[in-house]
């Protein structure tokens, strides 16, 4: 199997070489000899997918302070120096190898010019001890580079520590639209604080800035020490300062035991999703207008949705926070027929953090997009008060009835009687001068009919 795997590294470095020209390094990180485990050595090896983090050597030559996670960059335009990986996971079961072994799936390459300086190493972080390999400098071209042997450090719970303790929680990069990665730290009244540092996140200090991280702290690490207690649960909370190391920006924040809260061990977690699972999202062109329509299935700690057009700002709708998700409309009115748009919906979180969940170009017209089918679609707002946007399809031109009716069958307004072009529309709906209840909106169009039922909340 380790054969097989060095063989296709080495055809995917050849290939690489081909298609962006030959990078100064590629190497597979193996750990065939040791075994890590619990305990630094006690017959409990490490599980596949434990996190192992690639660390460059920045102070001198060792493991030090100023030291960072591996810069990294995304071929074939990264910055000069940077890398492919920053981590990977044990994967000595998956591989046949033995347990607490690995021998990385994908070589570890640098971009175009080798990293300044060229000294990596690998670091383990468990709860109260910590693996470090050996400093160790990728040749040029292709290689495999055996990482023994190890420093296993025993951390014991409230020894004495330095002053400057940081933990560093990764996203992956590129940036999907979900992170998850967390660690345990312990934190103690002889050392009270812990910097939090999340990153690399990029070299684009705007880009950076709009990836504030959403870090919780409470329950979830098995510490190995009975005697300790966990401290107490609660948000992560303070501001987050954005810093540039080694031409890539990260965000840190410390975080430090109350002077009355209990020693003991801690689960950060970070996660830069936004706190909303969306739905369907539609951006559809009409007369004079473009409507902009979206379901979300659940949210929390939600501010706002903002509607952009060309990049500037023109609307939102304040986020109702339900657990069963909600509906949205919003009509831009202000559009021309023949010009074209281009709409975003952005997410935005009670603590500012900010996701475009939806992007898209449109022109309206007196004819719009195809539309294939008569369709009566459901109000937004609904419920409403006092009034309701009624968007409806025309697959042709002709004459289309709208009605508004209570539930005794009386009409209560006629919206439309007369001949309409193809295409999509929306009518605004008034019902200030009727009571609360539920109401019937009918279409008539040729041999189509539909209704849909409205809620008027005084």
């Amino acid at each position: 199997m380790k054969k097989t795997i060095f063989v296709l590294c080495a055809l995917m470095f050849v290939l690489v070489s081909l298609a962006h020209g030959q990078p100064p390094f590629c190497a597979v990180l193996m750990e065939t000899d040791q075994q890590l485990d619990y305990y630094c050595q006690t017959g409990h090896p490490l599980p596949d997918g434990t996190v192992i983090r690639i660390m460059q050597d920045l102070d001198p030559p060792g493991v030090g302070p100023e030291d960072a996670p591996a810069v990294v960059g995304v071929p074939p335009n990264c910055v000069p120096g940077t890398v492919n990986f920053s981590a990977f996971q044990i994967n000595g079961n998956a591989l046949g190898l033995l347990p607490g072994q690995f021998y990385t799936d994908n070589a570890f390459c640098s971009c175009n010019m080798l990293p300044d300086p060229n000294r990596f190493y690998l670091r383990v972080d468990l709860m109260y001890q910590h693996y470090v390999s050996q400093v160790f400098s990728p040749p040029p071209g292709f290689s495999e580079i055996e990482m023994g042997p190890w420093t296993c450090y025993t951390d014991p719970p409230c020894d004495p520590y330095p002053a400057d303790r940081m933990v560093w929680l990764e996203p992956t990069y590129p940036f999907p639209g979900h992170q998850d990665d967390g660690a345990c730290i312990t934190l103690c009244h002889a050392y009270p604080t812990v910097m939090v540092a999340v990153g690399p996140l990029g070299t684009d200090r705007q880009d950076a800035m709009s990836r504030r991280p959403n870090v919780t702290a409470g329950d979830g690490c098995d510490c190995q020490f009975s005697a300790m207690n966990y401290i107490w649960n609660g948000a992560f909370g303070g501001p987050w300062v954005l810093t540039l190391v080694n031409g890539q920006y990260y965000y840190e924040q410390p975080i430090t035991l109350p002077e009355n809260g209990l020693e003991g061990c801690v689960y950060l977690h970070l996660d830069f999703a936004l706190p909303v699972q969306m739905g369907a999202v539609e951006i559809v062109p009409l007369d004079n207008a473009v409507s902009v329509h979206w379901t979300t299935v659940s949210e929390s700690n939600l501010s706002r949705f903002e509607i952009l057009r060309d990049g500037a700002r023109i609307g939102d709708r304040a986020a109702t926070n339900t657990a069963t998700g909600a509906d949205y409309h919003y009509v831009d009115n202000s559009a021309l027929n023949g010009t074209t748009y281009r709409y975003e919906l952005v997410v935005v979180s009670t603590d500012g953090a900010r996701e475009t969940v939806a992007a898209k170009s449109v022109t309206p017209g007196t004819v719009n997009a195809t539309v294939s089918a008569y369709a009566l679609h459901a109000n937004y707002p609904n419920p409403f008060n006092p009034s309701t946007t009624i968007r409806f399809d025309l697959p042709e031109q002709g004459p289309v009835i709208l009605k508004v009716y209570d539930i005794t069958g009386k009409v209560v307004a006629t919206l439309l009687n007369g001949p309409m072009a193809a295409g999509a529309h929306t009518v605004q709906f008034d019902g200030s001068h009727l009571p609360s209840g539920v109401y019937l909106c009918a279409m008539s169009a040729g041999s189509f009919h539909a209704t849909q039922k409205m809620l008027l909340v005084r």
